[in-house]
Order: structure tokens, then C-alpha cells, then sequence
């Protein structure tokens, strides 16, 4: 009963990581735009984001990507102290790289707050990537670089070491086997540096 359970298990996580990626491929000319005060577009957010995406990002300017439709995401809400998400749809994926390769680059910022643009994923593949970041920052505080790549492989990289991770528990294992080998190797070094200083008084 519990080995039935288990491949049913496995069986239903493969489902719905091939869902998610049939859903990541549909949503794949998409950009969603955090932080963008309401309002802003009043009617017309296509006609705002078209207009403005070459003012924000002037690497842009020479040949602007064309967008096929935008809107804000949720019920617009009066008092709201969190401006809802907006998300638009490029023509061509090319401009959509383009558009996140400039935001990245180039940070913006109204209204004294950071307006962040990110590829748009299924709820699969979002739940996925948000497990990586704890351990993603866990590793970057201990000196490594950290990317995410899709759709949810963590790279690490220190010198010429490059590493991939297809699960964050794979990560986190590796950063304590790194801690442990350094431990040891700092004891080690403790243990001759103090037999030659034995030896020097002897």
C-alpha cells in the first residue's frame, strides 16, 4: 500500500511539472511589472507601456519592442497600499529577453520605489523557484555566486567552479559538506602548526 502510494505520489508530481512547463510555454512573451503605482496607465495600459518602455529603458529606444496586450491583475481596490501586478504580452520573444535583460541592467524607480519586471511562470514552476531562494542566499552569503536558471536549476559558481543543483535539499547538502571539508581543514593545519611549534622548542 505504501510503495502504491509513493509511485502515485511521483506520478502525480511529474504531472504536474509537465503541466507547468505546457503552461510556462503559453505564458513565455509575457513580463509582469511589480510595484508600478495604480493608476498610472489610466485606460489605457497597453498604449502606457508601449509608450514608456523606450523612456525607462533607453538601450530600447532604437528599435521598441512591439506589446499585444496589457492589464493590471485583481480588483482594483481604492485603498489599496500594494499596487496590483501589471502584466503585458510581447510579440516576439526576442523583445521580451530584451525588455528583462535592460530591466536588470538598468534598475527603475518611481515614486522613491522599485518597480521590478519578471518573466511570467505557472504557480508549478513560481512555487519551485520561490523554495530556492533561502538557500540561494544562504550560498551567497558564504561566497558564492547564485543564479536560477529555468525552470528551477540553481547554479553556483566561486572561481572557475561551477556547479548545478536540480533541487535547493541538493544545495543546502553541498554547502555543509563545503563547511565540513574547511572545518577539517582548519583543524588539520591547527594540528601541524602546533607540532612544529613542539618541534622548535624540543
Amino acid at each position: 500500500m505504501e510503495q502504491t502510494s509513493t509511485a502515485l505520489s511521483k506520478i502525480v508530481t511529474t504531472m504536474e511539472t509537465k503541466l507547468g512547463e505546457l503552461e510556462d510555454r503559453s505564458r513565455r512573451n509575457n513580463i509582469v511589472v511589480h510595484g508600478l503605482c495604480e493608476r498610472k496607465e489610466n485606460s489605457n495600459a497597453l498604449q502606457y507601456i508601449t509608450a514608456q518602455l523606450p523612456l525607462w529603458f533607453p538601450t530600447l529606444k532604437d528599435t521598441p519592442p512591439e506589446i499585444m496586450r496589457a492589464h493590471r491583475i485583481g480588483v482594483s481596490r481604492s485603498k489599496a497600499t500594494k499596487p496590483r501586478v501589471m502584466i503585458f504580452m510581447c510579440l516576439r520573444y526576442t523583445d521580451r529577453a530584451r525588455i528583462l535583460k535592460a530591466a536588470r541592467d538598468s534598475l527603475l524607480v518611481m515614486e522613491g520605489k522599485d518597480v521590478r519586471f519578471t518573466a511570467d511562470y505557472s504557480i508549478v514552476t513560481r512555487a519551485r523557484r520561490k523554495s530556492c531562494y533561502p538557500v540561494m542566499e544562504k550560498a551567497r552569503l558564504e561566497g558564492y555566486q547564485a543564479f536560477l536558471l529555468y525552470p528551477a536549476t540553481i547554479k553556483v559558481s566561486k572561481g572557475h567552479e561551477h556547479t548545478l543543483f536540480q533541487d535547493p535539499v541538493m544545495l543546502e547538502e553541498f554547502l555543509v559538506s563545503r563547511e565540513n571539508e574547511e572545518s577539517f581543514g582548519n583543524t588539520t593545519r591547527a594540528q601541524v602548526a602546533q607540532i612544529d611549534d613542539e618541534n622548535n622548542v624540543t
